[in-house]
């Protein structure tokens, strides 16, 4: 039977990337967001514009393309919010999309058989580094939010593992780190380097406030290779995946930068944040789908320069370099 995936989410930042890797890989992709608020829909998808809070509308679209998996990408952020800001600020709406918005998914899938669901959690969920706690974290590790985002993916997580376990359903969590790639669309704890990123020598001088600690990122385009290959697994998928491209620090980003901008001023001063989170192990993921990351921590960060670079020339004429 050919692939017939739905993305719940599909005109948000991972949302487009599984789209683009799910075509190249073949399947027939069908989209379900909130197109007016999130911008237009990726091209070539059958598109319907719905939100994962109304469970007769998602309930109807499951049935009418009746999937062979769901992949479900939606969280509750206000416009240009970062997921964690966003949560504290609206609670009932970050419960509303997180929790229930979860369950209706389930629900839709049980009632049509839409296959598989893939849904996107959070290694927010294992809460911040603990003294005496293990130095990297696995899928086994205990949940631990501190916040109300964390708090609504480990509900949600609970929701997805039950269903998992004792419903029978195949379904399967999966954690990204912090979600890095060029056209990275809302604020959040990125912002900084975002912003570093975007600085030229010309600009003058550029002030980074940022952690001694070192950090997991990702790139998008490996977020998306691993949902499509979990939508293809023959076998039946564990319950949470963790996915991550590797860990950094703010020096080694600051380094590639000034690598790549000679003559970059960039004033780093050490702030530690409130919260420090785990570093995590993603090796369960590559074990049952043989993916592994394509970029590297360092190559995200050339990446997102390339983007930005080009973005600056487009900007001037074609007259920059």
């Amino acid at each position: 039977m050919a692939e017939r995936i739905l993305i719940i989410g599909a005109c948000g930042f991972i949302g487009r990337a599984v789209s683009a890797a799910l075509h190249r890989s073949g399947a027939a992709v069908f989209g379900y967001d909130l197109a007016a608020h999130r911008g237009d829909p990726p091209a070539g998808i059958d598109f319907i514009d719905g939100s994962v809070t109304d469970r007769p509308a998602l309930s109807r679209a499951v049935k009418r393309i009746a999937p062979t998996a769901i992949v479900s990408l939606a969280a509750f952020s206000q416009v240009s919010t970062g997921l964690a800001v966003s949560a504290e600020a609206d609670r009932d709406a970050a419960f509303a999309v997180n929790v229930d918005g979860l369950r209706n998914v389930v629900e839709a899938g049980l009632e049509h058989g839409g296959g598989r669901i893939v849904w996107s959690s959070s290694t927010v969920v294992l809460g911040p580094v603990k003294p005496g706690a293990a130095a990297v974290l696995d899928e086994s590790a205990p949940l631990d939010p501190v916040n109300t985002y964390g708090l609504t993916k480990a509900l949600a997580e609970q929701i997805s593992r039950y269903a998992h376990d004792v419903m029978g359903l195949d379904i399967a969590a999966v954690r990204p780190t912090l979600v890095l790639g060029p056209d990275h669309p809302y604020s959040g704890v990125l912002d900084p380097i975002k912003r570093l990123l975007a600085h030229r020598p010309e600009d003058g001088p550029f002030d980074l406030e940022w952690g001694s600690h070192a950090f997991d990122i990702v790139h998008v385009e490996d977020v998306a290779a691993a949902i499509a290959a979990l939508c293809r697994r023959t076998e039946r998928l564990s319950a949470v995946y963790h996915v991550n491209g590797g860990v950094t620090t703010i020096g080694d980003i600051v380094a590639t930068v000034r690598a790549l901008r000679p003559g970059l001023d960039v004033r780093l001063s050490t702030v530690e944040p409130d919260v420090v989170y785990p570093l995590i192990a993603a090796d369960r993921i590559a074990a049952e789908t043989g993916v592994t990351p394509r970029f590297t921590p360092q190559e995200i960060i050339v990446d997102c320069l390339k983007q930005s670079n080009s973005q600056r020339k487009e900007s001037m004429g074609g007259i920059y370099v």
